[in-house]
C-alpha cells in the first residue's frame, strides 16, 4: 500500500468574521443572514445553525466555534455549518453572539496567540518512544530553504518540556516564511515531504500498520491535520487499513479535542459501509456525544450520512430530552441538525419522516415565548420556521402571535419574528405589519425591534410597504413627518435607510424634498450626515 506524503503544515480551518450592527446568527446552526452565532447547526461539521439569524442591533460576529490554536496555527474545520454563519454583526450584541453560537469556550491551553498556550498544549502531547534512528534524517539545504518550510512544532515544544537545554527548543519554535507555524527548523527532525514518516517523527500512521501509533496520532494536534489530509487522497486500501485500526477506539476519539475531526474525516470520505460503521457507534450514546463540545459535532456528521433507519434510530433518542438539549449550548446545535436533515430527507424519502420529529414540537407546546426569548431555544424556533411542514409549524406559529410585541423587543425574540415575516402565514405577516404600523417610531428607535421593522420593508408586499412609508412621512398627529426624528437616531436611522432602498420613485422623491428642507440642521448630527450623503449619490445632487 503507497504512502501520500506532503508538505509541513495546514489543516483545514475556518472562522467567521463580524459586521455592521446585527448578531450573525446563522449557524452555526441555523439562523438568518446576519446573526450566525455556530453559525451553526452548531456543530463544527455541518452545523444546524451555521446559518445566523438575522438581525440584532449592534450584534457581533462569531467564528465557527472551532478551538483556537496557538499563534501561527492553522484553525481545524469549524464545527458548525458555515451556511448559516452569516458574518454580519456590530458592537453592541458581541456578548451574546458568542453566546448564542453555542460555541464551547476556549480553554487556556488552547487560547490563540499565546505562546504560554501553544507551550501548554504540547504538556497533552502523547508521550511516545523516540524514534527509530533509521528514519531521524536530517533537514538539508540552507537556511532559506528551511524557512520555507515553517518553523517549530508540537515536536519542539515536546523536547523543551521533557527538559532540552541545548537551545534547540527556541530555534525549533521560530516561524518560517509567511508565519505558518510548522516542522522541520529544527535539523533534529525529518521533513515530513521526504520521509515516509509523519509530523511527530513516527511511521506515517496511513501507511502499511501504522507503526502502532494511529490512535496517538489521531488525539495530537499536527497528527490529526495530517491525517486529515492523507484521506482526502488515500487509496481504498489505505482508508480501510486505517479506519479498521482505529474503530476500536471511534467512541473515545469522538471526544477527543483533535480526534474527532479525524472521526468527521472518515464520515467525509469513507465509504458507505465505513460510516454505517462509524454512526452504529454512536446508537445508545447520541444525547451524551450530543451535550459534549466534540462529539456534538460528530453526531451532527453522523446524521448526515446515516441511512434511513440509523438516521430514525439516533433522532429517536431525543424523545424526553429535547428541552435539556435545547437549552444546552452543544445539544441546541444536533436538535437543530435532526429538524434539518429529516425534513430534507422527507423531501426525497418520504413525508412519513415528518412524524419522527413530531415529539419536538410536542415538547415545545406551552413554551414557545420562553424558548423564542432564550439564546438556544430561538435557533431551534427558527429551524422549525424554516423546514417543518405547516402542520407543524401552526402550532409554533399560534403561540408566537400572542407574544409580537414581547418577542419584537426582545434580544433574542427578534431573530424568531424576523423568521415568522419570510417563512410565516401570509395571516401572521399581515397581523405583524399592523403591529409595527401602530407602533414604528418606538419599535424604529429600539436597538432590537428596528430589526424587525427593516424586515417588514424588505418581506412586506407592496402594499405593505406603501402603507409603512406613508406613516413615516405623514405620521405625526398633527400630520407631520416622522423622518427628521428618525433621521437622527442611532437604530432609526437605519430603518430609514431601508425606507430609501425599497420605497419606489415617487415615494423616494418625497423623501428627498423632505429630508433636503432640514439638511442643515441634519448634518450636525452624525447619522444625519451619513443618510444626506446616502441620497446626494442616490440623486447626484449637493443637499
Amino acid at each position: 500500500m503507497g504512502t501520500l506524503s506532503l508538505g509541513g503544515g495546514g489543516v483545514p480551518g475556518g472562522a467567521a468574521a463580524g459586521g455592521r450592527k446585527s448578531l450573525p446568527y446563522g449557524g452555526g446552526a441555523g439562523g438568518s443572514s446576519r446573526l450566525d452565532p455556530y453559525g451553526g447547526s452548531g456543530g463544527g461539521n455541518s452545523g444546524s445553525s451555521h446559518h445566523m439569524m438575522d438581525g440584532s442591533r449592534g450584534a457581533a460576529t462569531a467564528s465557527g466555534a472551532g478551538i483556537g490554536l496557538h499563534a501561527g496555527g492553522m484553525m481545524p474545520p469549524s464545527p458548525y455549518n458555515g451556511s448559516q454563519m452569516s458574518p454580519y454583526g456590530a458592537p453592541q450584541q458581541m456578548p451574546q453572539a458568542a453566546l448564542m453560537g453555542g460555541m464551547p469556550p476556549l480553554t487556556p491551553e488552547l487560547h490563540a496567540g499565546s505562546t504560554m498556550g501553544y507551550q501548554l498544549d504540547a504538556r497533552h502531547l502523547p508521550q511516545l518512544p523516540p524514534p527509530d534512528p533509521r528514519y531521524d534524517t536530517r533537514m538539508q539545504g540552507d537556511q532559506q530553504q528551511r524557512g520555507s518550510l515553517g518553523g517549530g512544532g508540537a515536536d519542539a515544544s515536546s523536547a523543551h518540556l521533557r527538559g532540552s537545554t541545548d537551545g534547540s527548543y527556541y530555534r525549533g519554535q521560530q516561524q518560517g516564511a509567511g508565519g505558518q507555524q510548522g516542522y522541520g527548523l529544527d535539523p533534529r527532525y525529518p521533513r515530513v515531504h521526504q520521509s515516509p514518516r509523519g509530523p511527530t517523527g513516527y511511521p506515517d500512521p496511513m501507511a502499511a500498520g501504522g507503526g502502532g501509533h494511529t490512535v496517538q496520532f489521531c488525539r495530537d494536534q499536527h497528527g490529526s491535520r495530517f491525517i486529515q489530509q492523507k484521506l482526502e487522497v488515500s487509496t481504498d486500501e489505505d482508508k480501510e487499513a486505517f479506519f479498521n485500526e482505529i474503530l476500536p477506539h471511534t467512541q473515545s476519539l469522538m471526544t477527543d479535542v483533535f480526534g474527532n475531526y479525524v472521526v468527521q474525516k472518515l464520515f467525509d470520505n469513507g465509504s458507505s459501509a465505513q460510516r454505517e460503521a462509524l454512526a452504529s457507534f454512536l446508537v445508545g450514546h447520541a444525547v451524551q456525544l450530543s451535550l459534549q463540545m466534540y462529539g456534538c459535532r460528530v453526531v451532527q456528521k453522523a446524521l448526515e450520512y446515516s441511512s434511513i433507519d440509523t438516521l430514525i434510530a439516533l433522532v429517536s433518542e431525543f424523545c424526553g430530552q429535547v428541552m435539556k438539549c435545547v437549552q444546552d449550548q452543544n445539544g441546541n446545535h444536533v436538535v437543530q441538525k435532526c429538524i434539518e436533515v429529516v425534513s430534507t430527507t422527507a423531501k426525497t424519502e418520504g413525508q412519513y419522516l415528518h412524524s419522527h420529529i413530531q415529539f419536538i414540537i410536542d415538547g415545545f407546546v406551552g413554551q414557545v415565548e420562553k424558548l423564542s426569548m432564550h439564546a438556544y431555544g430561538c435557533r431551534v424556533i427558527q429551524r422549525i420556521l424554516e423546514h417543518c411542514i405547516d402542520e407543524q409549524k401552526q402550532v409554533i406559529l399560534e403561540e408566537i402571535k400572542d407574544s409580537f410585541s414581547v418577542l419584537i423587543q426582545d434580544q433574542y425574540g427578534n431573530y424568531v419574528i424576523q423568521h415568522v415575516l419570510k417563512h410565516g402565514r401570509p395571516t401572521d405577516r399581515g397581523r405583524l405589519m399592523r403591529e409595527v404600523k401602530e407602533n414604528l417610531l418606538s419599535y424604529s428607535q429600539h436597538k432590537f425591534a428596528s430589526n424587525v421593522v427593516e424586515k417588514c420593508l424588505q418581506y412586506g408586499t407592496k402594499e405593505e410597504r406603501g402603507v409603512l412609508i406613508q406613516h413615516l412621512l405623514y405620521g405625526h398627529s398633527d400630520g407631520t413627518s416622522l423622518l427628521q426624528v428618525m433621521v437622527c437616531d442611532p437604530y432609526a436611522n437605519y430603518v430609514v435607510q431601508k425606507i430609501i432602498d425599497v420605497a419606489d420613485q415617487e415615494q423616494r422623491q418625497t423623501i428627498i424634498m423632505e429630508i433636503k428642507a432640514h439638511a442643515a440642521q441634519l448634518k450636525r448630527y452624525t447619522f444625519g450626515k451619513h443618510i444626506i450623503s446616502r441620497l446626494e449619490k442616490l440623486s447626484g445632487k449637493k443637499m
